[in-house]
């Protein structure tokens, strides 16, 4: 069975979370745009190429300016992801603590009626 991913493989709801992140993989640090947030993962862009399974570390300010810094794997590249010279990767969190885990769930759980329909329209159409 061929394993799921980005729609298909998340296991919890993910919210947009437009701000700019760290990327730290290879030994190289690199100044990144995150797009969305779960507690399982982010959506990021860079112009940096990455590779599923390669990990990385993502630091990044959360709202309420609380900050994580996490361990986390690439699982995919976004498909017709290309953009202005930026490519989006989906990535997992490896060992995420507790507290931040909670911070983030709150985020999503406060996600507005806006979001949730975009959210809706982009399952239909893929669909």
């Amino acid at each position: 069975m061929a394993k799921k991913v980005g729609i298909e493989g998340r296991r919890t709801p993910r919210r947009s979370f437009n701000r700019p992140l760290g990327v730290l993989w290879h030994g190289q640090y690199g100044v990144c745009r995150a797009v969305q947030l779960s507690e399982g993962g982010m959506l990021i862009a860079t112009p940096h190429k990455m590779e599923p399974n390669d990990h990385v570390v993502i630091t990044a300010i959360l709202h309420g300016g609380e900050s994580l810094v996490v361990t986390a794997e690439v699982l995919y590249e976004a498909p017709n992801s290309s953009v202005q010279g930026m490519r989006s990767y989906g990535i997992r969190f490896l060992d995420l603590p507790l507290n931040q885990r909670r911070m983030i769930r709150n985020y999503v759980s406060a996600k507005t009626l806006e979001e949730a329909e975009l959210e809706v329209d982009e399952m239909t159409k893929a669909n």
